[in-house]
């Protein structure tokens, strides 16, 4: 069962967008791309988290890929027969993903107050893992609480935003950053945009060549 659940878990990550041997963190390249951009990014855009047993991103990732996989390979179609031991496999995973999100809570004192309902686990410590900066890991997180309303104007806003950006810098966050901090984010790129449009630089930065990311 254990060979079978490996390789199901591995076609997984593969649909996932990984291979199970690189790592990307959007953040973490965003903010490498800005730079490449000669922008001075206005607010956090990747933040750096401890990961328990001094685990790497690609070992947290992968671990990360099979608990979620054990956690919902029925909402995947992924060809498994229930059985004892499966039913075994994925208790043991529900377990290992409420202890990892304890532990990043202990590691991360940034996090200690945050509220992680069980079926966001995975999405919580994807976001960790990844860099995010906490105060978009808590919008997220915050998100099935908000009225369809607010939902569909922070929508319409960060649509319009990506679109601002994507015309200053040829480029958007591939994450959901929080409303004010997109706010804050467009002002700062667009305000050092004009400024080197001032000083008689190129209107447009110059974009450079970028792996694909996650």
């Amino acid at each position: 069962m254990s060979d079978k659940i490996d390789i199901l878990v591995k076609k997984y990550a593969r649909e996932y967008g990984a291979t199970g041997d690189k790592y990307y963190s959007s953040a973490e390249n965003f903010a490498k791309y800005l730079e490449q951009c000669d922008i001075k990014a206005p607010i956090e855009i990747w933040h750096k988290y401890t990961l328990p047993d001094n685990m790497t991103s690609i070992d947290f990732f992968n671990l990360l890929r099979r608990l979620d996989f054990l956690m919902n390979y029925e909402k995947f179609g992924m060809p498994v027969t229930k059985s004892k031991a499966l039913t075994l496999a994925c208790s043991t995973a529900e377990l290992q993903s409420e202890e990892l999100v304890k532990k990043i809570k202990e590691l991360n004192p940034e996090l200690k107050s945050f509220v992680i309902k069980p079926d966001l686990q995975i999405d919580f410590l994807d976001g960790v893992n990844f860099g995010f900066p906490p105060e978009d890991i808590a919008y997220f997180l915050g998100q099935s609480e908000q009225d369809s309303e607010t939902r569909r104007r922070d929508f319409d806003m960060r649509s319009q935003k990506e679109k601002v950006l994507m015309n200053l810098i040829g480029k958007i966050p591939n994450w959901i950053i929080a409303p004010q901090r997109m706010e804050r984010l467009v002002q700062g790129i667009n305000s050092q945009c004009l400024l080197k449009a001032k000083n008689k630089k190129s209107h447009r930065v110059i974009i450079p060549q970028t792996d694909n990311e996650r």
